[in-house]
């Protein structure tokens, strides 16, 4: 092993005792952000069964399609045109693909956090997707509530 190897080997394991003491310092904060973004994901999967029920709600008339053709063909259920499937299949890889980043980026900065600034950018991030979540939630939420109140 080279000198340049040994160097980077040994900053390595610095940057893992340095990142182990830090998250043993801060370990509640930096559950209570874990709390956070679970509930960010949770909030954002109610809004989204929120809305699916409100549109089905305001429409009862309303024929759903599967856009999937296999899974229409083994359930019995009527397939959709491609021109109705692939907005709505693009829309969910769009979703998938953003939550995939969100998750990327909070689990990197989670587990290469060494200092306070990784510290501050880990909550800014945390609070700013739980608030856009969470006001998405509960804007649903209380249309519902106001709509089954006052139909």
């Amino acid at each position: 092993m080279n000198h340049l190897q040994h160097l980077k080997n040994e900053v390595r394991a610095e940057k893992k005792r340095l990142h182990r003491s830090f998250t043993k310092r801060h370990s509640l904060f930096l559950k209570i952000l874990d709390v956070c973004m679970v509930l960010a994901f949770l909030f954002n999967m109610g809004a989204l069964s929120i809305t699916n029920a409100l549109v089905v709600k305001a429409e009862p008339d309303l024929k759903l399609y599967e856009a999937n053709p296999v899974g229409a063909e083994m359930h019995n259920y009527e397939a959709a045109e491609p021109s109705q499937a692939i907005p709505a299949i693009i829309g969910l890889f769009k979703h998938i693909f953003l939550w995939s980043i969100l998750g990327f980026l909070y689990i990197y900065q989670r587990t290469t956090i060494y200092g306070e600034a990784g510290l501050y950018f880990l909550l800014f991030l945390t609070l700013y997707i739980l608030s856009v979540t969470s006001c998405d939630f509960f804007n649903n939420l209380g249309f519902l509530i106001g709509k089954v109140a006052y139909g």
